[in-house]
């Protein structure tokens, strides 16, 4: 199927599949229990392709992407800041402009986009993103810090250590067992 497609053309992409699976069920699963049902179609399709501009610097520039991945690591630090400084985009917003190309609604558009930075989203678009942002922290991507950045400002808010496992036990069981 397409997993191994994926993985012969990319190596292993297993961990990027689970990432985005369990990022769209925390994100549709967020927005009803906030209250947000009308955004749970959208927040799970965004937490689905958040990530589809990886697939395409994979796929376009694999030694690349390979080495912005091992550099940040080794850093300690995410990889949109080196995709940026390498190629003058990060993975988000390649995504953006591709998904833009294939007439992509504009609300997964702005979420592919603003995954990493919701307050820069549109303001129409602010809630999904919000949800798609909040459920990457859920999901235990990355260091467990939740962040925003805007207006020249960045706050960042360590979730996982603090209240949040509260609300990761909402979620339903086959989320929570897969984030544990």
């Amino acid at each position: 199927g397409v997993t191994k497609v994926m993985t012969e053309r990319f190596g292993n992409m297993g961990d990027l599949w689970e990432h985005a699976a369990l990022c769209a069920s925390f994100a549709y699963h967020l927005a009803g229990l906030l209250g947000q049902r009308d955004l749970a179609d959208a927040a799970h399709v965004g937490g689905l392709l958040h990530d589809i501009g990886k697939i395409i610097l994979f796929e376009t520039h694999p030694d690349l992407a390979k080495g912005i991945n091992e550099y940040s690591s080794k850093q300690g630090m995410g990889g949109n800041l080196f995709e940026r400084l390498a190629m003058g985009a990060s993975h988000a917003r390649i995504g953006a402009l591709v998904a833009q190309r294939w007439n992509f609604p504009e609300e997964i558009c702005a979420t592919i986009e603003y995954h990493h930075r919701p307050l820069l989203a549109p303001e129409e678009h602010r809630q999904v993103c919000d949800l798609v942002h909040l459920a990457l922290s859920a999901s235990g991507a990355g260091d467990g810090l939740l962040g925003f950045e805007g207006d020249g400002r960045r706050t960042t808010t360590r979730l996982l250590d603090g209240e949040f496992p509260k609300y990761r036990a909402l979620l339903p069981s086959e989320s929570a067992t897969v984030a544990s």
